[in-house]
């Protein structure tokens, strides 16, 4: 079974763009399961190390456990994190070719990747994220009563306040959610946008292999979102929120 695969001079490309980028390794591989991650080899030289996951990504059709594609995973955190339009346009060339082979790829491949994205389903442990900066709290507690209300008792909704509880370690707790949610629904605000850690979990999400539902309130511009969350199809609420409308979308 042949699998997905850019060729070397396409990998050249995303490294010299990623080091243009200035992004760095940690965000390049942000979502990837953790014993994968500490088994790529370390090399000296940054371009070096690029060059060095990337293949071993390109490599790499299927990890135990992980949603999706390991190195459309890179490709989505190497989107979601510049801000440099030609590296960006790099990216997505990358990710379009993955795609169109997936297009035209053997039936035995395209099962591959569609079952290893409805694995959270098929054993129940689908769920959904809500994303949101901690001062828009009191905007999306009613988002969640209302999406409790509509959704059976044994599909897990997080939000960190409750979902979290006293002395356990919040990091796992969030990591562990955002591996097991099938939709993340982020609250898109100044505020959203503002948070290093909203950042950090649309891009674990996205390598996940969760789909994104941004909600757009009032007062959000959408000229100052970046293009990795605009290019989902988003929800705009109207003012004030009907929340049962919103969790009516979002359930179904």
């Amino acid at each position: 079974m042949k699998p997905l695969r850019l060729d070397p001079s396409a990998l050249f490309d995303l490294a010299e763009a990623a080091l243009v980028a200035g992004l760095d390794r940690d965000t390049l591989l942000l979502g990837l399961p953790p014993l994968f991650r500490a088994a790529l080899p370390r090399k000296p030289a940054p371009v070096d190390q690029v060059l060095s996951d990337l293949d071993r990504l390109n490599t790499t059709p299927a990890l135990r456990g992980f949603p999706g594609h390991p190195l459309m995973a890179w490709l989505h955190n190497a989107e979601r994190a510049t801000h440099d339009a030609e590296a960006q346009a790099t990216f997505a060339r990358a990710r379009r070719t993955l795609m169109g082979q997936l297009a035209t790829a053997p039936a035995e491949v395209v099962d591959q990747v569609a079952h290893s994205q409805s694995q959270g389903l098929s054993r129940g442990q689908r769920g959904l994220f809500l994303s949101y900066g901690t001062p828009d709290r009191a905007a999306v507690d009613p988002l969640y009563d209302a999406l409790r209300a509509r959704l059976p008792a044994d599909v897990p909704i997080f939000q960190d306040h409750r979902s979290i509880k006293p002395g356990t370690k919040w990091f796992d707790v969030l990591y562990e959610a955002l591996g097991r949610a099938s939709l993340v629904a982020a609250w898109v605000t100044p505020r959203f946008l503002a948070a290093n850690y909203c950042k950090w979990e649309l891009g674990v999400a996205a390598g996940r292999g969760a789909r994104l539902v941004p909600i757009f309130p009032e007062g959000t511009a959408l000229a100052d979102v970046p293009a990795y969350i605009t290019q989902s199809q988003g929800l705009r609420p109207t003012d004030p929120p009907d929340y049962g409308a919103l969790a009516e979308a979002l359930a179904g």
